[in-house]
């Protein structure tokens, strides 16, 4: 129940994918809660396959990009996930 404010900065993109990283705060203390790395696929529903995003949400994305370039990049983007499972675990 506390109250949280959330940002995201496009990190990079093409005409198909948005890569974003986002930041959960908490609202009044402001301090950072949690993080997040997303890459973001446009797919068409017809095809069900990735395909250029409209040239409006293109120009959106530019533009966005444009006033990122400029933040810092965060220090957790980047990092690789995954599941370390012991050699006798199994899937």
């Amino acid at each position: 129940g506390e109250p949280v404010r959330v940002t995201y900065q496009l990190l990079d993109w093409d005409e198909k994918r948005l890569h974003l990283f986002g930041r959960m705060y908490h609202a009044t203390e402001g301090y950072l809660a949690a993080t997040s790395e997303q890459m973001a696929i446009h797919v068409d529903m017809k095809s069900r396959r990735a395909a250029p995003m409209p040239q409006s949400v293109q120009e959106v994305a530019a533009a966005i990009m444009k006033d990122h370039t400029s933040l810092e990049q965060p220090e957790q983007a980047g990092r690789v996930i995954g599941i370390r499972r012991k050699k006798e675990q199994t899937a």
